[in-house]
C-alpha cells in the first residue's frame, strides 16, 4: 500500500512540474510575440494574456503587465481593452487581498464597459464585484 501511495504522490508531483514548465514556456513565447507585434492592438492582446497568465503565479508581474496595457490602451484610445485590463487588474488585486483597490478597478471597468456598450466586460466586472462582496461576507 505504501508503494502505491508513494507512486501516486510522485506521479502528481511530476505532473504538476510538467504543467508549471509548460506555463513558463507559454508565457515566454507570449513575451516574444509581444516584443515582435506589428501593431498596438496585438500588443494589447499579448499584454492581456501576460497579465492573465501571471495572475495566480506572480501577482506583481500580473499587475505590471495590466498597468502597461492600461497605459497603452489609454494612449491609443482603445477603451475595450482598457476596460478588460482594468477588470483583470481588479481580479488580481482581489486575489492579493487588496479589496478596496479591486472594487475601484471593477467599478471603473464596469462603468467604462457600459459607456462603450461592451456587455462581455460588463458581465465580468459585475461578477468580480460580486466576488469581492462575497469575500467581505456582504451578501446583500
Amino acid at each position: 500500500m505504501k508503494r502505491v501511495l508513494v507512486f501516486i504522490i510522485c506521479w502528481l508531483l511530476s505532473t504538476a512540474f510538467v504543467m508549471a514548465q509548460q506555463q513558463v514556456e507559454t508565457l515566454n513565447r507570449i513575451k516574444m510575440q509581444y516584443q515582435q507585434a506589428a501593431n498596438d492592438t496585438l500588443r494589447l492582446d499579448f499584454l492581456f494574456q501576460l497579465a492573465n497568465g501571471y495572475r495566480f503565479s506572480n501577482i506583481d508581474s500580473s499587475l505590471f503587465y495590466a498597468d502597461v496595457g492600461i497605459a497603452l490602451a489609454d494612449s491609443i484610445n482603445h477603451m475595450q481593452f482598457k476596460a478588460r485590463l482594468m477588470s483583470l487588474k481588479g481580479a488580481t488585486l482581489l486575489e492579493s487581498g487588496r479589496l478596496p483597490e479591486s472594487m475601484k478597478y471593477q467599478f471603473d471597468a464596469m462603468n467604462l464597459a457600459v459607456k462603450i456598450k461592451d456587455e462581455h466586460t460588463r458581465a465580468f466586472a459585475l461578477n468580480r464585484i460580486g466576488n469581492a462582496y462575497m469575500e467581505l461576507a456582504d451578501f446583500k
